[in-house]
């Protein structure tokens, strides 16, 4: 019996010694990942410029409805270092978006809708760099928007119509103020500038990237009595840095 127990005290003793090495080394090796991991990261704190070209779809909500216009951005981003002792960058530059939807298609008759923008960024970024050339770069900031372009067009056997969106005789005859605050007034107003938010991301590997974003703008494209027609985007598409 004595025998017995001593056999059994060995064995255990010998698993015990054996899981306690095995303990040691995984220790050791999630050590040794994670440092290797800490050497990856590099701290590039470099000023960029990158050129975007997405596909990007409008949304506007109206009267309870919402509406989406599918069409593409492009456009140039800059970013330009805060401080020298971290990666975050604040970025600007201006994009170009068109929007088209075709609403009713017959034989003989065709109505459609297009809009087109320009907007300038002014937003902060932090750039997770790797060694390998690869980033991660998340950001978050706000817009300024020009509409340059609202159009209606319909097309009835072959003969064209086009109503510009802000080519409103009635409000050239009224003042633009008490116009646009009047919730009696029942025409439509639309807006040339519009403000609003953003986020979104960068992925990247040395010249390339991949970026999606979303915009929500809180000034409304135009109003219709008590009703605004409010905007928001999303994009996805690809870069080059340069």
């Amino acid at each position: 019996m004595k025998t017995i127990k001593l056999l059994l005290g060995i064995v255990l003793l010998a698993l015990g010694s054996t899981a306690k090495a095995q303990f040691a080394n995984s220790t050791t090796a999630a050590g040794t990942r994670q440092k290797s991991l800490a050497t990856m990261v590099t701290n590039d704190c470099s000023n960029y410029n990158r050129f975007n070209f997405s596909y990007s779809t409008l949304k506007l909500s109206y009267y309870g409805i919402e509406d989406t216009y599918p069409g593409f951005r492009f456009g140039w981003t800059g970013g330009y270092s805060v401080v020298e002792t971290a990666p975050f960058f604040v970025e600007t530059g201006i994009d170009f978006s068109f929007n088209t939807k075709v609403h009713e298609e017959t034989k003989s008759y065709k109505s459609k809708s297009s809009t087109a923008s320009l907007i300038v960024p002014l937003q902060l970024a932090y750039k997770l760099s790797f060694q390998n050339g690869a980033y991660i770069s998340p950001y978050t900031g706000f817009h300024f928007k020009v509409n340059v372009l609202g159009k209606d067009t319909d097309t009835y056997n072959g003969e064209t119509e086009s109503d510009n969106w802000f080519d409103n005789d009635e409000t050239e005859e009224n003042d633009w103020d008490d116009y646009w605050y009047d919730e009696e007034e029942t025409s439509e107003v639309y807006r040339r500038f519009q403000m609003g938010w953003r986020i979104g991301g960068n992925i990247g590997y040395k010249a390339f990237n991949f970026n999606v974003g979303y915009m929500l703008d809180f000034i409304p494209l135009c109003k219709d009595g008590s009703d605004k027609t409010k905007t928001s985007s999303v994009h996805v598409g690809i870069g080059i840095n340069f």
